[in-house]
């Protein structure tokens, strides 16, 4: 669907008035509006965010398709406490805070190093995201796609992975603690070199 090298168009196309202005608005839960553009692919017809730079706490919003992919958070930017269904944030850089509901969206190739989830993720596709040092605790992943994923130094404490893909995924010196893997075997995946206390499989 899309490539890296894509990025640079998508990032350059937003002046410094249109950035302020869309984070003001979507930071106070207004709509955009025909501020934005919108298009049609074949996943639907999206909201176009894409090389959007989230700079303010974005809580208690309803988003449906719309296409972050490019984009990344800077400074106090962050998703929080927030319904997000459908919406995509493919090769994008969002190292910040992510929760509270997240459905069908696609974190594919995001770099999400360090970031702190909340919350519910179901049936999130986060192929080849870097998802090192990623913190959690009491997180619900539900049928959610990690292939390829780099998982090294998570902190995922007390959460549960429903029926979750973890192909070719890469783990170590990390932490998953008290948690719960769902229609996971035991020997299925290499949890070696991470601490798995009190860890579940069923």
């Amino acid at each position: 669907m899309y490539t890296k090298k894509q990025a640079k168009n998508f990032q350059e196309r937003w002046s410094e008035a249109d950035l302020q202005s869309l984070n003001r608005l979507l930071a106070s839960r207004k709509e955009p509006g025909q501020q934005v553009d919108f298009f049609e692919d074949e996943g639907g017809r999206f909201m176009d965010l894409r090389g959007f730079e989230i700079r303010d706490h974005f809580q208690r919003l309803q988003l449906a398709n719309v296409d972050f992919s490019f984009g990344k958070t800077v400074s106090f930017g962050q998703i929080n406490m927030s319904t997000v269904k459908n919406c995509r944030f493919i090769y994008g850089a969002f190292d910040t805070n992510m929760g509270s509901r997240f459905e069908g969206c696609d974190f594919t190739g995001a770099k999400m190093k360090g970031a702190v989830l909340r919350g519910v993720f179901e049936d999130c596709c986060f192929k080849g995201a870097n998802l090192a040092d990623v913190r959690a605790s009491q997180a619900q992943f539900v049928r959610c796609d990690f292939t390829g994923a780099g998982l090294r130094g998570v902190h995922l404490l007390s959460c549960v992975f429903d029926h979750c893909c973890w192909d070719q995924v890469k783990l170590g010196r990390g932490s998953f603690g008290r948690s719960r893997f769902i229609g996971l075997a035991a020997d299925a995946v290499d949890f070696k070199d991470n601490i798995m206390n009190n860890t579940e499989f069923t």
